[in-house]
């Protein structure tokens, strides 16, 4: 399956997740176990990136890049959404679903989770970077200096 990602052009093609650590995230918490995000579509990790950061349309964006990453479809995980966790939507209340985001990273057994997006009908693809077949995931395409329209912006 491919899918994509949007994140600064300083970090290249680097899809090692270690900016979790930095960042806690609606399925994990900061400095522990690394988790990458991706979308099933372009459009949604445009809509997620986006969403991510509240600037004025006159601030001057960093540059950024869209990554477009193949993930064996074998290895993804589809979480039904009857089985997601209670309020894990919440706009600011994560605890849900960063308590589930963990336990699914520490117990280490699946590449990836398909998980519903929070902001549109399309579906997040989350790649633990700790699994053993990491190594299957690869770049295979990307955009540098992808444009984010300022009519997007908050």
């Amino acid at each position: 399956m491919k899918v994509y990602r949007i994140q600064k052009s300083k970090y290249g093609t680097d899809i090692s997740g270690k900016g979790s650590n930095m960042v806690s995230g609606r399925w994990n918490l900061k400095g522990h176990l690394l988790i990458l995000y991706t979308a099933e579509n372009r459009s949604l990790a445009l809509l997620e990136k986006i969403e991510s950061f509240s600037i004025a349309p006159n601030i001057k964006l960093p540059a950024f890049i869209l990554l477009e990453i193949e993930v064996p479809d074998k290895k993804i995980f589809f979480l039904e959404d009857k089985k997601l966790p209670d309020q894990w939507s919440l706009p600011n209340d994560y605890s849900s679903s960063q308590r589930f985001g963990m336990n699914w990273l520490k117990g280490n057994k699946s590449l990836a989770l398909s998980v519903p997006s929070a902001i549109s009908f399309d579906r997040n693809i989350l790649i633990n970077s700790q699994h053993p077949d990491f190594n299957l995931v690869r770049v295979t395409d990307s955009i540098d200096n992808f444009p984010i329209d300022r009519r997007l912006r908050k």
